[in-house]
């Protein structure tokens, strides 16, 4: 993975991002990723052609059907499904330090191995198996690969509840970033897809 999938990196703001989704109100780069999918899964158990699976997925994210399948799921499992409808409810971090673009010009690269240590640092995952997890901590990207920028606009944002390992996360991010003059090539989420037909070639 060359560019980051979505914008948000971490537990709760992972988990937050994944129910805007389902709720239509998501990146729609993003969404339309995760419509694909979800397209191509629902083919290759025999529900229909692809854009058939694909506007029964669409139906779903409009007619709120997707978001109160995760309730039901989340519910079934002991969670408390008042969440997926009130995102407000999760832990919010107590510390936060913003980044800034280097320069003006375009994004043309985000290092996801240096995001992915970042939320680490942060305090979103481990460095040890006996490392506690900070559920709130980890990472919103204000701008992705392509986006244009002016020197010191906010790029990034890191939240966590330790000074120190935010401040460590950040260095991480600045340096994750890459930026050009030039405007970069678009690049594609979805490269190419294996659908029924190509399974049986």
């Amino acid at each position: 993975m060359d560019i980051p999938l979505g914008k948000n990196v971490g537990n709760s703001l992972e988990v937050i991002e994944a129910i805007d989704v389902l709720n239509n109100h998501g990146d729609p780069a993003l969404t339309e990723l995760c419509l694909q999918l979800s397209a191509s899964l629902l083919n290759l158990a025999g529900k229909g052609n692809e854009d058939e699976c694909y506007m029964l997925c669409r139906k779903s994210l409009e007619s709120g059907s997707a978001l109160k399948k995760l309730a039901e799921i989340v519910s079934s499992q002991g969670g408390n499904a008042n969440y997926i409808y009130n995102p407000a409810l999760f832990k919010k971090a107590e510390k936060s330090q913003d980044i800034f673009a280097a320069q003006s010009g375009y994004i043309t690269k985000i290092d996801t191995e240096k995001v992915g240590n970042a939320s680490v640092l942060s305090g979103a995952g481990r460095l040890k198996k006996e490392d506690g997890i900070d559920y709130s901590a980890g990472i919103i990207m204000h701008k992705q690969y392509g986006d244009s920028v002016q020197q010191n606009e906010p790029v990034a944002t890191v939240y966590g509840d330790n000074e120190e390992k935010i401040s460590s996360a950040a260095l991480l991010i600045n340096a994750a970033f890459t930026y050009s003059k030039a405007k970069p090539e678009r690049k594609e989420v979805i490269l190419d897809k294996i659908s029924k037909e190509t399974l049986s070639l």
